[in-house]
């Protein structure tokens, strides 16, 4: 399996959460999760059993939007791609 990354200009973990003006959101059919780090997102998904996909949201994370199908709605979300549980990527 090929590794994923994303690497911001800076480290995620130096700088204050609250002044990033963006974030990942990631879901599948049962929960969706956030965050600021790309990586905190995929692996916590990468741990369940199903299949999720992943969105590049380019508003701050207290940002208020619906989430219809699993996915955000009214931001100018970025799909990223989806991650089958499964089958091999890449």
């Amino acid at each position: 399996m090929s590794k994923i990354t994303f690497e911001p200009s800076y480290d995620v973990n130096e700088i204050n959460s609250e002044e990033i003006e963006y974030h990942f959101f990631g879901s599948n059919l049962y929960e969706w999760k956030t965050d600021v780090n790309f990586n905190e997102v995929f692996n916590w998904f990468k741990k369940q059993d199903h299949s999720f996909a992943i969105y590049f949201v380019p508003h701050h994370t207290r940002t208020s939007y619906n989430i219809e199908y699993g996915r955000p709605v009214g931001v100018d979300a970025h799909y990223l791609g989806m991650y089958h549980k499964g089958r091999k990527n890449g």
